[in-house]
């Protein structure tokens, strides 16, 4: 599907506001939406427009729209991805 330069900037103005509402950086939203911190970037840049997926998980998030219960989301997701390279670590 090929997208005009204006629903490019749309996307992207989301992003951006959601973000800066959310106090987030782009390695936080990237986390929360399952993609790399590059993708958030393209996106936020138009270079790229997210996959429908991606852009599924983030009406989710603007419908949650609270800080705080992003945050604990986001820290329970990093604290994870720890243990799990942890316990990996661990296995002989």
């Amino acid at each position: 599907m090929i997208f005009t330069a204006r629903e490019k900037r749309a996307v992207a103005k989301r992003f951006i506001a959601f973000r800066k509402k959310n106090l987030m950086n782009q390695t936080e939203l990237a986390a929360l939406l399952d993609v790399w911190r590059e993708t958030v970037s393209h996106i936020e840049t138009g270079r790229k427009m997210p996959h429908r997926s991606t852009l599924k998980k983030f009406a989710l998030l603007e419908a949650k729209g609270r800080t705080k219960e992003l945050r604990a989301e986001y820290t329970h997701r990093k604290i994870g991805a720890k243990n799990a390279r942890a316990d990996a670590d661990k296995t002989p």
